[in-house]
């Protein structure tokens, strides 16, 4: 074997580990970029959320101010985020939807309910999706997903 050829082994190894290590950091460039890039997901639907959800407790209904974040914030965990999270928002969703309805349909809309039993019942049940969505504590489902790590 030549001093050439193992100068050419040589320089071939070089070159070849070189490409390993950019390799290796750009995949760890990609993975922070990733990470931080599903962070902001979380965060997003997580102020959506806490958001709609202030609103709610202030105005005491569902307005159509909260209804549009509480929207925003499930189609968003619908696309980004994992099943738990999804399931979440969404079943925050069934609540505010049939507050929303109950409020703006039978309470105070064209066709609201006539006093008496019906309505007091209808409104009771408004009252406790209220109380309901008062409750919520999304910090709980989030912080499993956002805690950084040491």
């Amino acid at each position: 074997m030549s001093c050439f050829e193992i100068f050419s082994i040589i320089i071939e190894a070089v070159i070849g580990g070189g490409l390993i290590w950019i390799g290796f950091n750009s995949n760890k460039i990609i993975k922070n970029q990733l990470r931080a890039s599903s962070r902001e997901s979380y965060l997003s639907v997580y102020d959506m959320l806490t958001e709609a959800l202030g609103i709610v407790l202030v105005k005491a209904k569902v307005n159509d101010e909260a209804r549009e974040l509480f929207w925003r914030a499930r189609d968003r965990a619908r696309l980004e985020l994992p099943e738990e999270i999804e399931a979440y928002c969404q079943g925050i969703w069934d609540k505010m939807w049939e507050a929303y309805k109950i409020y703006y349909n039978d309470l105070i809309g064209e066709y609201k309910l006539e006093i008496g039993e019906e309505r007091n019942k209808i409104s009771a049940r408004h009252s406790e999706i209220l109380s309901e969505l008062s409750k919520e504590k999304p910090y709980k489902i989030f912080s499993k997903y956002m805690k950084v790590e040491k």
